[in-house]
């Protein structure tokens, strides 16, 4: 296992962060990336938003999912797989950016299809962080209550 490292200038993520005009375009962008990603797998997009705890949750049921390499994969801003013709994806930083648009914080629960490991990536830092971060070594987390 590999160390989860971000890459990218943090200068240049809070610009991405920055260039949404709406709460509106930031969730199509956090909507989008599950629907390039379900290959022909049935998919349940729900949003919801706790005003009261101040809390927004963007949740995928389906498609491909993400284990342990393709976080590492999503923590380089600009890299990933090349867009297919019918992909709404291009760049490899919306859904990051949105992320940071939206909050201040990112708590991201992954489990990638045909594997039981569910895994966390967390930063209470996400948006206002002035350096890229070393996530350290990532471990799936414990099945046991």
């Amino acid at each position: 296992m590999a160390n989860w490292q971000e890459k990218m200038s943090r200068g240049l993520a809070k610009m991405a962060m920055s260039n949404f005009t709406s709460v509106a375009d930031a969730l199509q962008e956090l909507v989008d990336n599950p629907i390039d990603y379900k290959q022909g797998q049935p998919l349940s997009i729900q949003i919801t938003h706790d005003q009261r705890r101040d809390l927004l949750i963007v949740e995928s049921d389906g498609g491909r999912g993400m284990g342990e390499e393709e976080i590492s994969v999503w923590l380089n801003w600009g890299e990933g797989e090349e867009p297919g013709p019918s992909d709404i994806r291009q760049y490899h930083q919306g859904g990051k950016a949105a992320c940071g648009f939206l909050a201040g914080e990112v708590r991201l629960y992954a489990k990638k299809r045909g594997s039981e490991d569910i895994w966390l990536l967390e930063d209470e830092n996400w948006a206002s962080r002035s350096e890229p971060k070393d996530f350290g070594v990532p471990s799936p987390l414990s099945r046991e209550k």
